[in-house]
């Protein structure tokens, strides 16, 4: 597969992996910042939903997506890239474990470097 392909399927694994946990990190954030006003969770969720709308749930998911996209993508493609090279030079097409986690590693800590300043940007703009 080529890597416009495995970038597109990395955002949308992360696009996806965001909007379908988001939340659960929005009401962890409201439980951190609220010291003992929730019960727990669902409590927090009820109280949340009541008070401003079910659309609260979702309140910064915006740019927590334009973040997200180019990260995951970028990482998703890179690791499958450089696996993809390991495996076409290995005898029987398997990909020792320790070369997957270096995969691994070199991808995210490419993606990160890429996409940190623009992350820090756009935060900075809200």
């Amino acid at each position: 597969t080529d890597p416009l392909c495995r970038f597109l399927a990395g955002s949308a694994a992360g696009a996806t992996a965001t909007i379908l946990t988001y939340p659960f990190d929005l009401l962890r954030t409201r439980q951190a910042n609220s010291w003992n006003c929730y019960s727990g969770y669902i409590s927090a969720c009820e109280e949340m939903i009541r008070q401003e709308g079910v659309g609260t749930l979702y309140n910064g998911l915006k740019p927590t997506l334009v973040g997200i996209l180019p990260y995951a993508g970028i990482s998703f493609a890179t690791f499958h890239t450089l696996k993809a090279q390991i495996k076409d030079r290995g005898e029987d097409g398997a990909v020792p474990i320790l070369s997957s986690m270096a995969c691994g590693m070199v991808a995210g800590f490419f993606s990160q470097t890429v996409t940190y300043p623009f992350h820090i940007d756009i935060f900075r703009r809200l």
